[in-house]
């Protein structure tokens, strides 16, 4: 068999410090920029499968009094920003 051309410490060390350079990354990312609380979803599908519902307006309505002014709606590929009042969205 033939040797492997990093031993395995050094590599798997390597991935390691790249697995905590994006975490500290993403973390300070979330800190320095707040964003709007965000309804729980599906990995794929997001948001998608509680929107269809038939009470789409209620559910929505539900989601402004749990969260507040604004949140986060992701029933696409893209977030979805959605605020109850006008004077907050133009603040973007």
């Amino acid at each position: 068999m033939k040797e492997l051309p990093l031993p395995w410490s050094l590599t798997s060390g390597l991935v390691l410090l790249c697995v905590l350079y994006r975490t500290i990354q993403y973390v300070q990312f979330r800190m320095r920029y707040r964003f709007p609380p965000q309804e729980p979803g599906v990995p794929v599908f997001g948001n998608l499968f509680q929107i269809l519902r038939a009470d789409t307006w209620r559910y929505l309505k539900e989601l402004s009094h749990k969260h507040g002014e604004m949140y986060v709606n992701s029933s696409s590929p893209r977030p979805a920003y959605i605020s109850k009042k006008s004077s907050t969205a133009g603040s973007l």
